[in-house]
């Protein structure tokens, strides 16, 4: 009786949790892949990339892709951020700053900033869709190939260094 109770028990362990795995998805990433107030999908402003993220540190980079090199991206590098934008829109945002330029913060929706540790990432999110090794960080991914939120996290602190968020695109 007492070890078919402790199976019971560690299968809906193992159902709540993946419940509340990855659960960022098609209808809801448009407002889970945000750092603060930008999003991915968002309509490409540089006044508002500026007064968020301070002046541009190095040249921007742009690529024509596609049929007739019908899309263009453009990489743009900031201090402590970086955004990828995709014809008009933002595609990818990464930070590695918990704080904006004007002192907004650069959170997640779920409240997640750089600095926080890797314990509140998963209870807040859950287990990953994936993860790897990315210089010398371990590199937690929510979503799916498609779009999603990254977080980068220091192996030896397990303190999140770095977000992303983003759609297929450089």
């Amino acid at each position: 009786m007492k070890k078919k109770l402790t199976l019971l028990i560690c299968f809906l362990t193992l159902c709540i949790s993946t419940v509340l795995a990855n659960d960022i998805n098609k209808d809801n990433y448009r407002y889970e892949c945000r750092i603060g107030p930008v999003g991915v999908h968002d309509t490409f402003d540089m006044q508002q990339l500026n007064t968020l993220f301070g002046n541009l540190t190095g040249p921007v980079k742009q690529q024509r892709l596609g049929v007739n090199s019908g899309i263009r991206l453009l990489n743009l590098p900031f201090a402590n951020a970086r955004v990828c934008v995709l014809n008009d829109y933002l595609a990818t945002i990464s930070v590695t700053s918990n704080y904006a330029a004007d002192g907004e913060a650069l959170g997640t929706p779920r409240g997640i900033v750089v600095g926080h540790d890797l314990d509140t990432v998963l209870r807040l999110y859950g287990n990953p869709f994936n993860t790897w090794k990315q210089g010398n960080r371990i590199m937690y991914s929510y979503g799916t190939y498609s779009y999603g939120v990254t977080f980068g996290v220091d192996p030896t602190t397990n303190i999140v260094e770095s977000i992303g968020v983003f759609i297929p695109t450089c």
